[in-house]
């Protein structure tokens, strides 16, 4: 049998529940998914999560059979029309979880959450829920509410690729060596986590209490437009010591390849990189060679200049059981949405944390003491733990 987990091995979720149940009843758990559908439109697309939270659904159905049952909503129609990516989603998300709310909820008496990729603005999102006094999971999308009104709701996020995270460790990364000046590329043309780092690698240094003051020289840029990156590396040499470059892993290759023939990988220079995980559509693989060969040699004496900071492999994706599981969410994209997902598109490691955010959520509700008052018509707030499944 599968085996979901969380993305940090060590990870514990809390949940603040706070709803009201009968003791004699089976209770009833709505989830809502707002986003978009259409696999183009990005990583977090529900034809890519949506059969992974139905098949959380299912076999949560069969676990708590007697005692809760589950039922799943996508949102993907606001008052206005579908959206169809992800910059349509976060403009439109509070609007797409609204419409659900007031218009499309199953059972108003029950127990309703949100958890969906998180294609939404965390600020608006969470002022929402917070008037309405529900649960809020993001299984991909991680920024920082600005929402501070109490007492308010939790909102949780489940994602492997965690920018916030990501850029703490750059932060502490570059205060053990004490570099203090440091010069930071941003493709733009890449996908928008890269920019979630920089913007987490900022406020991480912001909150530091560290002696060390770090500058971060700032540089965007587009590889694809760049016929070579020796104009940038020039810029450079002549301003740090210290690279951080956030953007794919071919052009990164490009990068180090450009900096051996300037000579600028003999131990002066420091070169850092993040690859979310190794998944060619949207980060690429870093890696020094190629399959044609081409300029294999030099990369590979270059990168011995560069550090990767990367999650810590702690799973075979390779697992026959694993996917098998993957299989069976691209064949429900089918059913779903009649979209084909192929294997090289579909984010694996994102999909499974919508699928074991389900299954915690549905433990963290299982392992919850209700108290319920019918005079006061309130339940008791109760910060119930579920372990991350092994």
């Amino acid at each position: 049998m599968f085996t979901p987990f969380v993305s940090f091995s060590t990870a514990t979720l809390y949940i603040a529940i706070r709803q009201f149940v009968t003791s004699s009843a089976v209770i009833q758990v709505e989830i809502a998914s707002p986003g978009f559908v259409p696999p183009g439109g990005g990583n977090g697309a529900l034809a890519y999560h949506g059969p992974a939270i139905q098949a959380a659904v299912a076999e949560c159905n069969k676990i708590y059979l007697g005692i809760f049952h589950f039922t799943l909503t996508f949102a993907v129609r606001g008052f206005g029309e579908d959206v169809n990516d992800t910059s349509a989603a976060l403009d439109n998300g509070a609007d797409l979880l609204a419409n659900w709310y007031w218009t499309r909820r199953r059972d108003p008496n029950g127990i309703s959450v949100v958890i969906s990729p998180g294609s939404y603005y965390f600020t608006d999102v969470h002022q929402l829920i917070g008037h309405w006094n529900i649960p809020c999971i993001s299984t991909l999308s991680s920024t920082r509410s600005l929402y501070t009104l109490q007492p308010a709701p939790v909102m949780v996020v489940t994602s492997f690729v965690t920018p916030i995270v990501i850029g703490q460790v750059f932060a502490k990364l570059l205060s053990t060596f004490g570099w203090t000046t440091v010069f930071v590329v941003i493709d733009e043309t890449s996908v928008p986590v890269y920019e979630g780092i920089l913007l987490s690698l900022d406020l991480a240094l912001r909150l530091s209490t560290s002696r060390t003051k770090i500058d971060l020289k700032k540089h965007r840029i587009a590889s694809n437009k760049l016929p070579s990156f020796r104009v940038l590396l020039n810029q450079f040499r002549n301003s740090s010591r210290v690279m951080v470059y956030l953007g794919r892993a071919e052009q990164m290759r490009r990068l180090m390849i450009d900096a051996e023939s300037l000579n600028m990988t003999k131990g002066e220079f420091v070169y850092i990189c993040d690859e979310p995980y190794p998944f060619p559509k949207s980060y690429g693989i870093v890696k020094w060679f190629t399959a044609d060969g081409k300029d294999n040699d030099m990369a590979r004496s270059a990168f011995r200049s560069l550090l990767v900071v990367h999650p810590h492999a702690a799973l075979n994706w390779s697992d026959p059981a694993i996917q098998s599981r993957v299989a069976k969410f691209r064949a429900g994209s089918r059913d779903l949405f009649n979209i084909t997902v192929e294997l090289f598109d579909q984010p694996v490691r994102d999909v499974i944390s919508s699928y074991a955010s389900v299954l915690m959520y549905a433990q963290a509700s299982d392992n919850s003491k209700y108290s319920f008052d019918r005079n006061k018509y309130c339940a008791t707030k109760l910060s119930r733990c579920a372990e991350g499944p092994e």
